[in-house]
């Protein structure tokens, strides 16, 4: 009697310890990745530092730090992200104030922008350190000494640089990025009797930025 009862109170507990087994929650599900990958567009804002050698008429302007100042903006870009490779390319405008005086004429490079291509290595889906390069232009001011004239161009040429880019979460990244510029020559006051008219500019700089991934 005393066995059956034990046999009937097992068969009774079973069913409701079998349904509880199997509505448990299974251990096994994967992991859910902690960051996006870097695939898509984005767009944020810079701020920087840099300084160049003028040229004027075959003859420095006083050496390759010669120009220096602030800069700032804007850029935009897109990466496609394959494997550990991240390819992407990147536009940028910048507003400048960097400029130098000498012998009472001051050279001042007003803005510039850059087109490049960026080829980067993505760790742990947080940091990117990249290499980049592409085109450069950008508009300069030459001022002779008072009571001379003024004159703007637009210099055209080509850059290269590298950075590293982080992300602070699945949509804002950081990062920090040097560009050598070489943005050619120009010929400013294009008048006969004015000498030393033809200025060739190259400029670095150093800059941070944020950027909002979408």
């Amino acid at each position: 009697m005393k066995r059956t009862a034990i046999v009937l109170a097992t068969l009774s507990v079973s069913p409701a310890f079998a349904a509880d087994l199997i509505n448990m929650p299974s251990q096994m599900t994967a992991p859910t990745p902690v960051m996006d990958t870097w695939t898509g567009f984005y767009t944020g804002v810079n701020a920087g530092m840099g300084h160049a050698e003028v040229t004027r008429g075959g003859a420095v302007m006083g050496g390759f730090d010669a120009l220096r100042g602030i800069n700032g903006g804007a850029q935009i870009g897109y990466n496609l992200q394959t494997g550990p490779a991240v390819f992407g390319v990147e536009a940028d405008l910048q507003g400048a104030h960097m400029s130098q005086s000498i012998n009472g004429a001051t050279h001042t490079l007003q803005y510039f922008g850059t087109v490049r291509a960026r080829v980067g290595l993505d760790i742990a889906g947080m940091v990117m350190p990249y290499l980049t390069a592409g085109i450069a232009g950008g508009g300069a001011t030459h001022d002779l000494p008072p009571p001379g004239a003024s004159s703007t161009k637009f210099h055209a040429g080509w850059t290269v640089g590298a950075g590293v880019e982080a992300k602070l979460s699945d949509n804002v990244s950081v990062k920090a990025e040097y560009l050598h510029l070489n943005l050619g020559e120009a010929v400013y006051f294009p008048v006969a009797g004015i000498a030393n008219t033809e200025v060739e500019m190259g400029a670095n700089i150093a800059r941070i930025g944020v950027n909002f991934h979408f």
